[in-house]
């Protein structure tokens, strides 16, 4: 019911994957923050262990990529757990890049196949994909943090430019 209210308002666009007899095999969506609703987030992921392999993931992300290269979204980011590994690499099929990391940003978590008996706060890699970048970014970087912004920007594949004076 909390996923159909936020689709109703705007918060939420899912893409559901249903097999023949009407089960939900899988699920993703973007989700739309009121912060920035031009660059939402890829999330609520999931696939039913039952159809895992089948190609499902693929399909919903080919089909949730391609209406939002045509909406007015700049671009799709996406947050990879780094103790769930195939949530990155999953993520980085589909031309997503690393931007960032999270150090200890979250509680930590069970997931099912990997056991760790430690317990220890969750770190979170940032991947983006823009889809419609501006024709013009200016970037305002601190100067001791100007190699590695770049190099971010490179692994985007983006070209802004750089100054060091605020406007």
């Amino acid at each position: 019911e909390r996923v159909r209210d936020m689709n109703i308002k705007g918060e939420l666009i899912s893409y559901v994957a249903v097999s023949d007899n009407n089960e939900i095999m899988g699920h993703i969506a973007l989700e739309i923050e009121e912060r920035d609703p031009n660059f939402p987030q890829l999330g609520m992921a999931f696939v039913n262990p039952k159809y895992q392999g089948h190609g499902c993931m693929k399909v919903m992300n080919t089909k949730m990529i391609e209406d939002a290269e045509k909406g007015n979204f700049y671009g799709i980011y996406a947050r990879g757990v780094t103790t769930h590994p195939f949530s990155q690499k999953v993520i980085e099929k589909f031309d997503f890049n690393d931007t960032a990391i999270f150090l200890s940003s979250g509680v930590g978590r069970e997931y099912k196949g990997i056991s760790d008996d430690e317990t220890r706060r969750e770190s979170v890699v940032i991947m983006a994909r823009y889809l419609h970048p501006l024709d013009e970014m200016i970037i305002y970087p601190p100067k001791k943090h100007l190699n590695i912004i770049k190099r971010i920007y490179d692994n985007l594949g983006l070209t802004p430019k750089f100054s060091n004076s605020i406007p």
